[in-house]
């Protein structure tokens, strides 16, 4: 039996009655391959070409299956269902009602997938081997696991005739797969590979993967990519596909592993007209900004924050006339308008959720509808204010039925989660996307001088070409901002670069850590001794530079 990645076919595959050939060749893989041989199941890629405008754009690509066996070497699958037929140059199926359907040309896109592979492998010199090699080792092939050869009558393209599987090959797969290596890698004076290769094809195939090797995750030109939407990582869209599946959903995951993201695609995507779907979180500058982010979509969907989202609750039990406490906790509101009220919505989204009360997360999730979606996004490191609690105890208290774990950091460059990483030791490492940025900056300073922070600001927008919307100040706690701000008043050409109630969109913002969180930007000053920092601090406030972190050093 072979080792296959993942062990389990996912749940949207394993339901879906048009990739059933899929399913086909998974568990002849995996049941009738030999235990020295490694399958890995659907690996996207993602490369970029350029558009009429000359605008880099992102193209994903999939390799159905890679066969990896180590004495005959690796080969790619171009999986098709159906009963493919080719004639007149063009390929279709034929599904299970008999409707022809034309589909890509398999032995292209399994082509482009090969020497996506060989590329990559090559241009980071993972296996150490010369592109002569590679391709010499790397082949590709094309399986219809529900069309008999039969069936296709004479062959159109007999030239690819020994790399085609049909049905009838599903017999005896493995003979099959030998047939098209034809002889082993050392029969034709090349290197198998190696215990030590293994290791580095599994972090390029297996999708959670070094981020350094990963086949299936590379983003090129960060901030281009940010700044013009983010859009889901391939990884992220695989959790995004699961959510449907079951109606209490938590995600847990680092600072930047897409955790909003995701909230607000499944928002979008389990919406409907006819009850509300809601995003709540405690910041009120994070719902403020997602409101700007979202204006002119359905207005079934609405952002709130914590205390909004208690005034609404208020509204609810107003309108239907319900008498309650004007001292009433969250918990008892909730359970009157369960109790006493039609009201039900239809997607109810909890982001930072371990800033929530735990006792009404269970209140929360019957705000729903009956098939409605219950999703929470949560991070246990960074609870700044109250006592954490933790995943497991969440997982066994509120039964939510799927379970997903971000890894893979989209925001920060290398050099910013090494940083943090660094002197926040018990905060958990992430695989980092993103390619290398600048160096931290570091701006050594006898004290903290106001006078010094409009130099501060003007080398920094210089250097590195910022806009001032770009750049956000991030100070300790309140106190310091309302010291910042008496300050800056004094000095009018620092005071009219900053912004303080955080509406401005052409100046540099002010916050405090806590208020931060959920945020991120391009840029991000410390103007505080992050020495006196909570480990908690650190990893918040420097988590949210996407880009380029600066800080302040005071000379001792």
């Amino acid at each position: 039996m072979a080792i296959i990645y993942p062990k389990r076919i996912p749940l949207e595959i394993e339901r879906d009655p048009r990739r059933k050939s899929e399913r086909i060749l998974f568990d002849s893989f995996r049941e009738f391959l030999g235990d020295e041989v490694i399958v890995y199941y659907s690996r996207t890629w993602r490369t970029f070409n350029l558009d009429k405008n000359k605008e880099s754009i992102f193209v994903n690509g999939e390799a159905d299956f890679i066969i990896v066996w180590p004495d005959y070497g690796i080969l790619v699958i171009e999986c098709k269902g159906g009963g493919v037929e080719f004639k007149d140059g063009i390929y279709t199926t034929t599904n299970k009602n008999f409707e022809k359907i034309k589909i890509k040309n398999p032995y292209k896109q399994v082509d482009r997938s090969r020497y996506r592979i060989i590329e990559h492998i090559l241009y980071k010199n993972l296996l150490g081997r010369t592109k002569f090699e590679l391709t010499q080792s790397i082949i590709d092939g094309v399986f219809f696991p529900q069309s008999k050869r039969s069936s296709w009558g004479e062959f159109d393209i007999d030239q690819k005739y020994k790399q085609t599987g049909f049905e009838d090959n599903l017999k005896n797969i493995a003979s099959w797969v030998k047939s098209l290596f034809i002889t082993k890698l050392s029969d034709k004076g090349l290197r198998s590979f190696s215990e030590k290769d293994l290791v580095i094809i599994h972090k390029i195939f297996e999708p959670e993967g070094s981020c350094e090797f990963a086949f299936n995750t590379e983003l090129i030109e960060p901030e281009n990519f940010f700044a013009k939407g983010i859009s889901p990582s391939l990884h992220q869209a695989k959790i995004i596909s699961q959510l449907k599946y079951t109606s209490r959903n938590l995600i847990c995951g680092s600072a930047g592993t897409g955790k909003t993201l995701i909230g607000i695609d499944a928002l979008h995507r389990f919406s409907d007209l006819e009850k509300e779907s809601l995003y709540v979180c405690n910041s009120q500058i994070l719902a403020q900004t997602l409101r700007g982010k979202n204006q002119g979509i359905s207005k079934n969907i609405e952002f709130y924050s914590f205390l909004e989202f208690l005034n609404k609750l208020i509204d609810i039990l107003n309108k239907y006339e319900v008498t309650f406490d004007s001292k009433a906790n969250t918990y008892n509101l909730i359970e009157l308008i369960i109790k006493k009220t039609p009201y039900r919505c239809k997607t109810l989204v909890i982001d930072e959720m371990q800033d929530f009360d735990e006792n009404i997360i269970p209140a929360l999730a019957r705000l729903t509808t009956k098939n409605g979606n219950f999703i929470c996004l949560f991070d246990p490191q960074q609870n700044i204010s109250n006592e954490a609690f933790s995943v497991d105890d969440l997982r066994s208290m509120y039964d939510f039925g799927n379970f997903q774990v971000l890894e893979d950091n989209v925001r920060n460059t290398p050099q910013i989660i090494s940083f943090y990483q660094n002197i926040c030791p018990s905060i958990k490492a992430v695989n980092c996307l993103s390619p290398n940025g600048p160096e931290i900056e570091i701006i050594s300073l006898e004290k903290l001088n106001i006078k010094k922070l409009d130099n501060c600001i003007n080398k920094l927008l210089k250097k590195f070409g910022l806009r001032s919307e770009e750049l956000i100040i991030l100070v300790k706690d309140h106190k310091e901002i309302s010291d910042l701000r008496l300050s800056a008043i004094n000095i009018n050409s620092l005071f009219s670069k900053l912004s303080f109630n955080f509406d401005c969109s052409n100046k540099i913002r002010v916050f405090n850590v806590e208020a931060v969180k959920g945020l991120e930007s391009k840029a991000v000053l410390i103007w505080s001794d992050y020495k006196e920092f909570t480990e908690t601090e650190k990893y918040v406030a420097m988590s949210r530079a996407r880009s380029l972190l600066a800080f302040i050093e005071l000379s001792s």
